[in-house]
């Protein structure tokens, strides 16, 4: 296909679909604390763990009332194992 007529086509699409957007009007802050360790074994292994809490402070509406507390949300908990072939 054309670069040209590639171009005009996306920009259509994009255009097109643009008519539906509507921007976020909502907002919350907070921190996210985590911890990473990584641990190599034996025969080219290795075990990368993660441990990562979500802490809110604050939510709200821009330009509308807001609600400010400290609210635990959710604690997530990753481990990967990985072997080098090389």
């Amino acid at each position: 296909m054309n670069t040209k007529i590639c171009f005009w086509l996306i920009l259509t699409l994009v255009l097109g679909c643009s008519q539906g957007v509507f921007a976020q009007s909502t907002y919350q802050f907070g921190l996210l604390p985590s911890i990473n360790t990584n641990k190599k074994l034996k025969k080219d292994w290795s075990i990368n763990s993660k441990l990562e809490s979500r802490i809110l402070f604050q939510e709200g509406v821009f330009g509308g009332a807001n609600a400010t507390s400290v609210q635990y949300v959710l604690t997530d908990i990753s481990m990967i194992g990985a072997k080098k072939l090389v």
